[in-house]
């Protein structure tokens, strides 16, 4: 059986499975009862497709699993900046905030506060991943596609970290036997 990772599939499965049990129970249900639940049974799907559509309008990012991806780091480069820039516009109506109060903030300021932020934002998504790899390679040796599924993460994100691991001498690479790129730990 396939594995159902998309958004898009399991409401339609949700959609489906509930309007047929509402079909179903509306058989036995009383007449008086009946009228009513009849207008639930029709109006539900309008609900739900309204909902999607609002959710496909203003959040679209959000109905796609990484696996939709062709190359996932797509997919939390866009999470990633959806994230960010939601946290730099409440950063601005902050300060704006601040600034309609009398305070004395200049642009420049305020421009450094919101990189900084950024920066911080990127380093603490990457620190993440890093830390999963370095504790990967506490306990296990392992070629770069393996550490990437047991991380979770696509093998050339996986790869990129661990190139910064070897940069940084935590991490180094060998070949085993058959001649397959292995990671592991760098002991001094």
């Amino acid at each position: 059986m396939k594995k159902i990772s998309n958004p898009l599939t399991i409401i339609a499965i949700f959609a489906g499975v509930s309007e047929a049990f509402a079909t179903g129970a509306l058989a036995i249900l009383p007449v008086d009862v009946q009228k009513v639940f009849v207008y639930f049974v029709m109006l539900f799907p309008t609900m739900i497709v309204v909902l999607f559509f609002l959710v496909l309008y203003f959040k679209n990012w959000v109905l796609y699993a990484p696996s939709d991806y062709e190359n996932q780091d797509h997919y939390v480069n866009i999470n990633q900046e959806t994230m960010k820039s939601s946290v730099m516009l409440e950063l601005q109506s902050f300060v704006d905030k601040i600034k309609s109060e009398g305070a004395n903030i200049s642009n420049e300021t305020a421009e450094k506060v919101k990189e900084s932020i950024a920066k911080r934002i990127d380093e603490s998504s990457e620190k993440t991943r890093k830390n999963q790899i370095k504790d990967f390679l506490y306990g296990n040796d392992g070629t770069c596609k393996e550490i990437a599924h047991a991380c979770g993460i696509h093998p050339s994100y996986a790869q990129a970290i661990l190139k910064q691991l070897e940069q940084e001498g935590f991490a180094r690479t060998s070949n085993d036997h058959a001649g397959a790129k292995t990671w592991s730990l760098a002991l001094p």
